[in-house]
């Protein structure tokens, strides 16, 4: 052992020594090179003849962690020389990398040779971890054959027409290598033990400590970089980032509550979300920092709850792991939310939320699965009802969900499977039939969403003009019948392209993980390696893919070999998702967050199943204890919980209540009526008579509403997004474009050559003029603060061109 240390720092020596020097010898590579020579000779003399000090010291309880703490450090020295400023600190990494590498080598050589000799190898602690191996073989074989299908056919990679995008934002390496580092560390001892009552208040702590490290990592990132098709570049005059296009959607929504026009007399798509962000609005007003940092503190959920879901599946390491790549993951999508189309904490949008909601249900439905009682099915399935109202498309979710309930409770007699089962169903209906029944008041129709989001799904079942939202009417077309129709009418086609869908997303989740690129350094920007990639991979690339998928099929084994088919429940969760993808002919980016978790949280519990395994080779316990869990026992305590059914019951229907009741709560804010405008214009000084002659002109109108996102345009400027709001499109003339939220969406260019005082969220009253698919405002006044803007000192009328845009 010590001869071969011994060649190493030789080794080492010589390759310093042959580094090119500029003007001689410097101290410090001399002092590199003689401390190299003389561990060599300490080593070679070890070997030759042990003196008494070595026994001591390889003996001696402060070997261990000081072995690890040298091996630590060097390893991070060597990789802040190497990236931390790379052109600053080049030359000396040249001549400090032999060094450093050879102690770090020789650390662990040491750690595992000072462990081998004290403790010696354990065989049997391997062959008691072996199921997890024997089970996760045939999902590894499976997956590689999954592989070369997607090789051959090229589905899951080639791209639809109706839709395709780039794979989502991926974690970085070294994010990956430290969460490895703090998983490792948590399996040994004594930190592996989170067992009694002390353990319980470990895991709070670790819990806590999660959420405060997401949260703090996710607000570090400033406010400022929210400039995509979510948030429209900061203009002025407010220099504020305003949600756009789904996020101002949803955002506009959730405002129309709360001036009492009833989600602007539509079916909201993703209701529970609207809620959300109602609750926020009328907590924080239009302090949009302040609504952005409260939902990220609820979205730090999310790590929390990959947390608990890994420890329940495996270990408290696992799920650590777990919970850090899911923090890097988004910690790296707000770095680049600039740079490339994301969707992440600090934007309005549903698919951070629902991922949230997805692991948080998963989560549920495993008490649901290791109780085995009636009230934890009504709990799972009140919260999958819950997530139905967060995102319909989770009803993929239900069948596989359904299936591995009967598998998991199928050794259960009598009833007592079917009645479990039958209150998990039942809970969700109730949970959504308070919407069903609002919808089915609105449209005389049983209809979950909002007739939009249908008029997507049908207009991608055609094999041109998708994504033209024009071609259904809901009040005569039906969305089952008419996907039905075309189904069977293009089996093949329809097959071909939910399948390209769903196995995108489950490519989305393995490209997630990180990948061997370039590297430039910690302050470089991001390298967007993904964004172009063309669905194929370099042969490095491609065996670590293959090492993924062997580290997943061994979590994936360890987590049936405990908890059975319960220990499948993530990736049925993962799986329905993906076919929901695949059905309505959207992947990719965004899209797939709901589902791409899967593959870093199994990757998590097959590090920690490795780790586990080679902690019990060199004889060091771990709590990732391989055992089976045990049937559940139904005691009389279980049967006493049975008096919370109804309540929770009743709980639940009255969470699905809210989005019918948050309309109800708010009286209308604004009397539309032209004469109540009219009297408030007068107040502003503007006379009757002007009034009257300028609405004598054919398209002449008067409006009133909350003024919202006001963003200023020189001269053929404004959004270049594919189908940008009328507001923020291209126009040849300056004009501030801003929504006027009434009982509708109005959307309102104010020609201009000056940005104007006009202030997001104020009572807003305009005379303006009907334009194809806009109002150009001639008058404006707003009850903010007192002030008003005149864009003229006399109105010019409708059928003449402002002067501004002349």
């Amino acid at each position: 052992m010590h001869l071969l240390l011994a060649g190493e720092a030789l080794l080492a020596l010589a390759q310093t020594a042959r580094i090119p020097s500029e003007g001689g010898l410097s101290i410090g590579r001399l002092a590199v090179l003689v401390g190299l020579g003389l561990a060599a000779l300490v080593l070679v003399l070890v070997a030759v003849r042990r003196p008494r000090w070595a026994d001591a010291v390889e003996s001696s309880t402060a070997a261990l962690p000081a072995l690890s703490v040298v091996t630590l450090v060097c390893s991070l020295a060597l990789f802040l020389l190497r990236y931390l400023d790379p052109a600053a600190s080049a030359a000396v990494y040249a001549r400090l990398a032999p060094g450093l590498v050879f102690l770090i080598l020789a650390g662990v050589e040491l750690l595992l040779f000072i462990l081998v000799s004290r403790n010696g190898i354990s065989l049997a602690g391997v062959r008691a971890r072996r199921g997890a191996y024997l089970l996760g073989l045939p999902v590894f074989i499976t997956l590689l054959l999954l592989v070369g299908f997607i090789a051959m056919t090229r589905i899951g990679v080639a791209p639809d027409v109706a839709y395709w995008g780039e794979p989502g934002v991926p974690i970085l390496g070294w994010h990956a290598v430290l969460a490895a580092l703090v998983g490792l560390i948590l399996l040994s001892p004594p930190l592996s033990r989170d067992s009694g009552r002390q353990g319980r208040l470990r895991v709070l702590g670790v819990a806590g400590g999660v959420w405060l490290l997401g949260f703090g990592l996710w607000m570090s990132v400033p406010v400022g970089v929210l400039q995509n098709s979510f948030y429209a570049p900061i203009s002025p005059p407010a220099f504020v980032p305003y949600p756009y296009s789904d996020a101002g959607f949803y955002d506009y929504l959730s405002q129309s509550v709360l001036i009492g026009t009833r989600y602007v007399g539509q079916i909201p798509p993703r209701p529970l979300y609207v809620v959300f962000l109602t609750v926020l609005h009328l907590i924080f007003e239009q302090n949009y920092a302040e609504i952005l940092a409260a939902q990220t503190a609820v979205l730090a959920l999310l790590p929390v709850c990959l947390f608990l879901l890994g420890r329940a599946l495996h270990s408290t390491a696992a799920g650590v792991m777990a919970a850090l790549l899911a923090i890097s993951r988004e910690l790296v999508s707000l770095w680049v939310s600039s740079s490339l189309r994301v969707a992440n904490s600090k934007m309005l949008t549903t698919d951070l939320p629902t991922t949230l909601g997805v692991v948080a249900v998963c989560l549920v439905v495993l008490g649901w699965f290791k109780q085995r009682d009636r009230l934890s099915a009504v709990l799972a399935g009140g919260s999958f009802g819950l997530l139905l109202l967060l995102r319909t498309q989770s009803a993929a979710i239900l069948l596989p969900v359904v299936l591995l309930a009967l598998i998991a409770q199928r050794h259960q007699v009598g009833p007592k499977r079917s009645l479990n089962t039958s209150s998990f169903l039942l809970s969700a209906l109730l949970t959504v039939l308070p919407w069903l029944i609002h919808n089915w008041g609105m449209t005389g129709q049983i209809v979950f969403d909002d007739p939009q989001q249908m008029a997507v799904i049908y207009s991608q079942y055609s094999f041109t003009e998708n994504l033209d939202i024009s071609r259904f009417d809901p009040s005569s077309d039906s969305l089952t019948r008419s996907l039905l129709q075309f189904a069977t009418q293009n089996p093949v086609y329809v097959a071909t392209f939910v399948a390209n869908h769903f196995f995108n997303t489950l490519i989305g989740a393995v490209l997630a993980l990180p990948m061997i690129e370039r590297f430039a350094g910690l302050a470089a920007p991001v390298n967007l390696y993904w964004a172009d990639w063309n669905g194929s991979l370099t042969w490095y690339n491609l065996a670590l893919v293959i090492l993924y998928l062997a580290v997943i099929a061994v979590g994936i084994g360890a987590s049936y070999r405990k908890f059975r088919w319960a220990g499948l429940l993530p990736l049925a969760f993962s799986l329905g998702y993906a076919a929901s993808n695949g059905i309505s002919r959207f992947s990719s980016w965004r899209y797939n967050l709901p589902a791409d978790w899967i593959a870093y949280f199994y990757l998590s519990i097959g590090a920690a199943e490795l780790f586990a395994t080679l902690l019990n080779l060199l004889r060091l316990q771990t709590s990732a204890d391989p055992a089976r869990e045990t049937e559940p026992q139904f005691t009389a305590g279980s049967r006493q919980r049975a008096w919370a059914l109804a309540p929770c019951m009743a709980a639940f229907v009255l969470l699905g209540c809210l989005p019918w009741l948050a309309e109800r709560s708010f009286a209308p804010r604004y009397d539309e009526s032209a004469s109540t405008v009219i009297s408030r214009l007068e107040e502003q000084g503007i006379t009757r008579p002007d009034i009257d002659s300028f609405l004598s002109v054919t398209g002449a109108t008067v409006e009133g509403g909350l003024l919202l996102y006001p963003r200023f345009y020189r001269r053929d400027l404004g959004l270049a997004s594919e189908h940008p709001w009328p507001a923020y499109a291209v126009r040849p003339f300056p004009r501030v474009g801003f929504v006027l939220l009434n009982s509708s969406a109005l959307q309102v260019v104010l020609p201009t050559r000056d940005p104007p005082n006009l202030v997001h969220g104020a009572d807003a009253y305009v005379l303006a003029c009907e334009r194809s698919d806009y109002l150009e405002v001639r008058y404006i006044a707003l009850w903010a603060d007192d002030v008003h803007y005149r864009s003229e000192a006399e109105l010019t009328p409708c059928d003449e061109p402002m002067p501004q845009s002349r």
